[in-house]
């Protein structure tokens, strides 16, 4: 690039640095208007760019090439001062100084280039048209042109074409059309034609705003578009003509932009419009006369299924169109129309040339006429034909003698009078005569119908010449040789079986493979779909129910896409590749050529190229619809659109277009003649694909660096910053261009929780295009959860999502405390544009939360790899979430296995079950008087318990013999068909051998009012079920022929814990076995499989569609009573009955476990076969020798047996607090981190620095929403912690009455002093006020005496039968 020149400079003692140094003069590749960049030339395209993201690319290229070259001193360091770094401030300054140079005049695009053209620098385009322009058959053109014109109004129209094609005479050529004809007619067909041939050239305008002087009507022809065209309009009120007039005379016209200063502009623009009504002309002298070229349609119109069909093929023709009008427009020359006359408008719209039409008679023979003859006879044909005369009649003598050659006016008292003026030689040049007109019937040329009934190949001669060779005789059907060994040519074998031939690049072939009804590859369907494409050499394929289409390629072959449709393929022939062929059956036509009509690659996508381009291909044919580019008019194009979604509804695609919704409604409601019908079809649109499930991400093939990256939104500020694993430094973009963003996703992302918000920023700014204010309201959609606002292509733009793949689910900032990173709040209103300078803040808050997350990654590393073992095993991306996992591990490639699942009654199981889906939701189940909820069962000692007096209050005095509880217990077992003696002989005779003992024992007084639940308990027994609703899953057999899977996958992993890894690879068909080798490290595939196990009971109760529920439009279908986590509670229930009934206290139902005060060996063996009957093992996690439990998830109870034998075990957050845990209970010292309150809320927390203030007056410091603070003494300048709360401020939960400051802040500055210990005295204080309610609380925690139960006489038994027992 010449306007820039590229230096090195010394900037320290050893460094240099590179720099771009802008010229002053002297320059040719770069264009300024307006003080401001305007384009760029690029050298390697041998294009104009117009966009800065070039302008910036190009500099820092031409860095790149310079430090290729350059000579480093020894011992210097250099650093390359690039444009794509905003931190630099190397393209902020160079921006700057474009503002001092020149404008320049010259005008980009103002001629016509075809793909076949040469272009240099000088011709500055900026695009080619992406056909050739070569002569080649035109059938479908020809049809609807000469079907809808005339030959001399066809004419017209093919020269105006034939002269931009030209090119060299448009400038001079003062000329522009007016199509005018009733609604229906085609008048607005041309201008679709015209659409096609000159993409990029058009620009569109109001006709009527330019003749009624709007203010801004001139904005559309600020980039002077060598061709505006005007659609469907009413040009018959033009009071002022100027305008235009300029306009078609290629003048310099004032351009009136909204917003921006007025400039001039130099046009040779073409306009085209369509009106209903002739455009009026009010003067003979009217510079339109000269310039107008009016045209008419004939009113004969085709069949609207051949009209739509030859619309259709028009693509294909484009290079051959623009060929047929420049041989037009040559053989016509350029002066063909320099006299022409609008005579029909004229006529239609002057009621002076009206009058003297009707009176040509009394012309001929050159007889002078009066004036006012003529004004007498005009006023009475006015009142003939009911016209309203409002001319003057010195107007009407005026305007009557332009028609004239000479007009002789008398002179009254020496002035000229126009009363007794007199006209001779009338000017019969402008009138039409008969001869003007052609009658002629249209030659209707049709398309010949794809006949395939030949064996003569018109291909074997064109190719006689090319390289060819027989196919192996096996089932691949190879070459037999290597080509360079190859001497035979297609002549010299017989074609009629299978060979290959090699052919030159440019012949292409188009091959149809569509399948029929029955779903095998259909001959009818290939033919028809065929047919659609212009005529040329065809065969059947050697399957001989496909079809193949040869052409040659007027153009560069690479550039088309290899996929024209689904099941329809474009081949090129590239270095050694041939085509394969066999000749059955052909046509006799000739290989034809062809330029356009075939879909191009666009520029290479960077991400996901598979899954992308489906719905960025749904999307550019919605735009072209709604720019009417494939069909002509508003309705069809709705069809077409609705055909897309359609098809793309029914077959696999992701996508989501329903951001496109309201144009689509728009463009339907703009329709002149079937708004109603467009606009319902738009309500029945299906702009979103059927299904939710997120496309699957492709594997990246290196994964050695990661890039770290985080974004943030607001209305005028989009920053993304990003760190590469191997480096420390953060980079950072503000607004950067799409192609940038593009790129980025090229690496291998990560962030958290990107996949459900960040990724969905980059690709609504890479690659939608959405500007600042439309990404701050997406950003706001998602945040706030609005539902469809997210891109199922976006999902998979990172490499791995750490939230996703965390077995801890909690927010960044909390990770961020939790592992002691300093963190900072940004304070700022997100919902506020930033001033550009406090784009810095934003920046550094941004790079904090890079490094934060590369923390957490690098911190949460077993959790990573127990991802890549879960896509090991199911052959997906780490990026893939952890439900599309577990679907594909146990479902496979069965998109809807519900069908197969047979969702079991529960009340078979569990008699007496009830189930209302219409009641209450805490009232919806019902079981043994009860009401489990609608999730896990939870019941504390005191709460209900159910109906029916052995389950209430009343307790049960006995004398408790051996035989008698024995009995107990055989019935208790009989219950599920076993034997208690049978089953445990060893117990039994224990049982029976215990002596006699009063024992009095019953359930808790019930306190409707929840307020004194729980109390102290002795010898507590905790029996945990494993997998309990992986459990309940196989015994109802919940998933049906996939069950056996879900069970494999369970008992692979228990298998893989015990090291019992040939078994382990028997499971899921033997599908583990290549994942695990002898000697490896297979802790990951059983993490895996447990996250898999662990996850399915989710993805049954979500209430969003899964491959695991049966949920049809948000609502549950067959398992409305979620019956896996229902039929854990209801055995909960029941087993909790069943130990009452035997005697023995239930302290707590957790969901999956259950606590029995004072058991004993004959209780939890109970237990566990009880369980099994059911489907449940049971594990005795723990017996606690002493437990304080205060509600239903609230306990602190010492243990005596399991894994922390002699520990304190404590639940819910009061003695799970550090400072209180470790001062009652485990004795530990006090660290600093144990004085940190984690508090977060939904708004803004802030400091209240108000101590000292007067009362009324506050300083509130906004901290975020959630930090680590501490409680400090009164005096040392701590504040009131706050939160928003409505319009005003609220103590944020737990913090009254004291002061806070930062935990960070006292710890990085030695102030921990500071911190209030009243406060967690206070807290100290009231675990110990809690536990006093239930008993002493020192005798309670002095472990060194036994603990006594309150029923004295069971823990008395107890010891008894426990004695010299290892439990």
């Amino acid at each position: 690039m010449d306007q820039v020149k590229i230096r090195a400079a010394k900037k320290t003692k050893s460094t240099m640095v590179v720099y771009a140094d802008p010229k002053s003069r002297g320059y040719h590749d770069l264009l300024i208007k307006g003080g401001q960049f305007y384009a760029v030339y690029d050298p390697v395209t041998k294009f104009w760019k117009r966009g800065l993201a070039d302008l910036s690319q190009l500099i820092d290229h031409d860095i790149d090439d310079f430090l290729t070259t350059y000579d480093v001193p020894d011992g210097m360091d250099v650093i390359p001062q690039y444009m794509d770094s905003m931190s630099n401030g190397c393209w902020q300054r160079y921006l700057t100084s474009l503002k001092g140079l020149d404008d320049d005049k010259t005008l980009l695009d103002q001629k016509i280039l075809f793909d076949n053209d040469e272009i240099d620098r000088e011709d500055y385009a900026s695009f080619k048209e992406e056909y050739a322009l070569k002569e080649s058959p035109i059938p479908n053109y020809e049809k609807i042109m000469s079907t809808i014109y005339t030959p001399d109004e066809r004419r017209k129209l093919e020269w105006g074409i034939g002269m931009l094609v030209d090119g060299k005479h448009v400038k001079r050529t003062h000329k522009f059309f007016v199509i005018c004809g009733d609604p229906g007619t085609g008048k607005s067909t041309i201008l679709h034609i015209i659409e096609q041939l000159f993409a990029g050239y058009i620009s569109y305008f109001n006709a009527k705003e330019l003749g009624q002087g709007y203010t801004f009507a001139t904005a559309s022809f600020k980039n002077a578009p060598l061709i505006a065209i005007q659609t469907d309009g009413d040009l018959s009120h033009l009071y002022d003509n100027t305008i235009i007039n300029q306009i078609s005379g290629h003048e310099t016209i004032i351009v009136n932009e909204k917003g921006v200063k007025q400039y001039p502009v130099e046009l040779k623009t073409i306009m085209f419009m369509a009106t209903n009504k002739p455009v009026r002309i009010t003067d003979a002298q009217s510079g339109l006369i000269r310039r107008l070229i009016d045209v008419y349609p004939s009113n004969r119109t085709l069949p609207n299924a051949e009209y739509f069909e030859a619309m259709d093929g028009i693509r294909f023709e484009l290079g051959g169109i623009a060929w047929h009008c420049l041989q037009v427009y040559r053989s016509m020359g350029p002066n063909a129309y320099g006299s022409y006359v609008a005579k029909e408008m004229i006529a239609r719209t002057n009621d002076i040339y009206s009058f003297l039409s009707s009176e040509l008679d009394r012309f001929e023979d050159g007889t002078p006429i009066e004036a006012t003859t003529l004004w007498r006879e005009f006023k009475t044909w006015c009142e003939e034909a009911n016209i309203d005369v409002r001319m003057k009649r010195d107007e009407f003598i005026f305007e009557v003698g332009n028609y004239f050659e000479k007009t002789d006016r008398s002179r009254v008292k020496g002035r000229v009078s126009s009363r007794n003026a007199t006209f001779t030689d009338f000017k019969w040049d402008k009138f039409a005569s008969d001869g003007d007109t052609s009658e002629d019937q249209p030659d209707i040329h049709k398309i010949k119908p794809l006949e395939l009934n030949s064996t003569e190949s018109k291909f074997d001669a064109l190719a006689a010449d090319y390289p060819a060779q027989y196919a192996a005789a096996n089932d691949i059907g190879g070459p037999l040789k290597r080509w360079d060994d190859v001497t035979t040519t297609l002549k010299d074998i017989d074609t009629t079986k299978l060979h290959w031939v090699r052919v030159p690049e440019n012949h292409i072939v188009l091959d149809f493979d569509l399948r029929g009804p029955d779903g095998e590859k259909s001959l009818e369907e290939n033919l028809l779909a065929a047919a659609q494409y212009p005529p040329t050499y065809a065969e059947v394929s050697k399957s001989g129910n496909g079809v193949h289409l040869h052409y040659i390629y007027d153009g560069d072959a690479e550039r088309l896409k290899p996929l024209i449709d689904e099941h329809i393929e474009c081949k090129v022939y590239k270095g050694r590749s041939a085509l394969r062929r066999k000749l059955s059956r052909c046509n006799d036509l000739d290989v034809a050529h062809i330029s356009s009509g075939l879909p191009l690659k666009g520029e290479k996508t960077m991400i996901n190229k598979m899954v992308l381009k489906d719905e960025a291909h749904i999307r550019a044919l919605i735009r072209g619809n709604l720019k009417k580019k494939y069909q002509p008019g508003t309705k069809p194009s709705i069809d077409f659109i609705c055909k897309i979604l359609d098809e793309a509804y029914d077959s696999e695609i992701q996508y989501d277009v329903t951001d496109m919704r309201q144009d689509v409604m728009n463009f339907a409601m703009n329709s002149t003649h079937n708004a109603k019908y467009c606009m319902e079809c738009v309500a029945n649109m299906k702009f979103k694909s059927a299904h939710e499930d997120i496309p699957e991400a492709e594997k990246p093939t290196d994964t050695s660096v990661l890039t770290f990256y985080d974004v943030e939104v607001f209305p005028n500020l989009f920053m993304i910053c990003f760190k590469d694993s191997d480096k420390d430094h953060v980079q950072t973009w503000i607004n950067p261009p799409a192609k940038s963003v593009q790129a980025l996703c090229t690496k291998n992302l990560i962030g958290f929780n990107n996949r459900r918000y960040d990724n969905h920023i980059l690709y609504a700014w890479g690659w939608l295009g959405y500007s600042n204010k439309g990404l701050y309201d997406l950003s706001q959609a998602i945040v706030t959860g609005q539902k469809g606002c997210q891109f199922p292509n976006a999902y998979n733009l990172s490499y791995a999502d750490i939230y996703d793949f965390s077995s801890k689910k909690q927010s960044l900032k909390k990770w961020e405390i939790e592992l002691g990173i300093d963190h900072h709040e940004l304070g700022m209103p997100w919902d506020k544009p930033v001033p550009e300078d406090k784009w810095p803040l934003v920046q550094s808050y941004c790079e904090d939360d890079v490094r934060a997350t590369e923390a957490t990654f690098n911190h949460l590393h077993e959790d990573f790899v127990a991802r890549q073992g879960l896509a090991n095993l199911s052959g997906m991306t780490v990026n893939d979430s952890t439900n599309q996992h577990t679907a594909r591990i146990i479902f496979g490639d069965d998109r809807h296995p519900q069908s197969q699942f047979p969702f079991p009654d529960l009340a078979d199981t569990f008699p007496g079950y009830t189930f209302d889906e219409y009641a209450p939701r805490d009232k919806k189940s019902f079981y043994r008087g009860e009401y489990p909820g609608e999730g896990g069962y939870v019941w504390v000692y005191g709460m209900p318990n159910g109906d029916g007096p052995q389950y209430e209050t009343m307790e049960q005095s006995w004398v408790l013999d051996g035989p008698t509880r024995l009995k107990q217990f055989e019935d208790a077992y009989s219950e599920i068909g076993l034997s208690f003696k049978e089953e445990h002989p060893g117990l039994a005779n224990k049982l029976e051998s215990l002596p006699a003992a009063n024992v009095t024992r019953g359930n808790p007084p019930v306190d409707p009012d929840g307020k004194t639940l729980g109390g102290m308990f002795g010898n507590v027994a905790l029996l945990d079920i494993a997998s309990m609703h992986p459990s309940s899953l196989e015994d109802m057999n919940f998933f049906g022929p996939y069950t056996k899977r879900f069970s494999d996958i369970k008992q692979a992993r228990i298998d893989i814990k015990h090291k019992n890894l040939e078994a382990a690879k028997t499971r899921m068909d033997g599908a583990l076995a290549p994942l695990l080798k002898e000697g490896e490290d297979t802790k990951s595939l059983a993490q895996a499989l447990k996250i898999v196990i662990n996850s399915v009971y989710g993805l049954t109760s979500a209430k969003f569609p899964t491959q695991f529920n049966d949920v049809a439009n948000g609502m549950h279908d067959r398992n409305k009573d979620n019956k896996v986590a229902k039929r854990g509670a209801l055995f909960m229930i029941l087993l909790k009955h069943k130990i009452q009934e035997l005697g023995y206290t239930v302290v707590h139902v957790k969901t999956d476990s259950v606590k029995i005060a004072d058991a004993d060996e004959f209780i939890i063996a109970f237990v566990n076969d009880f369980g099994k009957h059911y489907g449940y093992i049971f594990e005795h996690e723990a017996t606690y020798d002493r437990m304080c439990i205060v509600n239903k998830s609230t306990y602190i109870a010492h243990s005596a047996y399991g894994d922390h034998m002699g520990e304190w075990t404590p639940t819910g957050t009061q003695f799970l607090h550090p400072y209180v845990f470790k001062t009652l209970f485990s004795k530990e010292p006090i660290e600093f981190r144990d004085l940190c309150e984690t508090k977060s809320v939904k708004t803004a927390i802030y400091l209240d620095f108000n101590e000292g203030l007067p009362e009324d007056e506050h300083r509130y410091d906004f901290v975020g929403k959630v930090s680590a603070f501490s409680p400090v003494k009164p005096g040392v300048g701590g504040g009131l912690l706050m939160c928003e709360r409505g319009e005003g401020y609220a103590a944020v939960t737990g913090t009254k009455g004291y002061r806070w400051k930062e935990s960070s802040y006292l710890r990085d500055n030695h102030k921990t002093d500071e911190v209030d210990m009243l406060y967690y005295e206070a807290l100290a204080g009231d675990a110990i006020d809690t536990i006093n309610k239930y008993g002493d609380f020192s005798w309670f925690v002095d472990t060194t005496y036994a603990y006594v139960s309150p029923n004295h006489e069971s823990n008395t038994l107890l010891e008894r039968q426990v004695n010299g027992n290892d439990h």
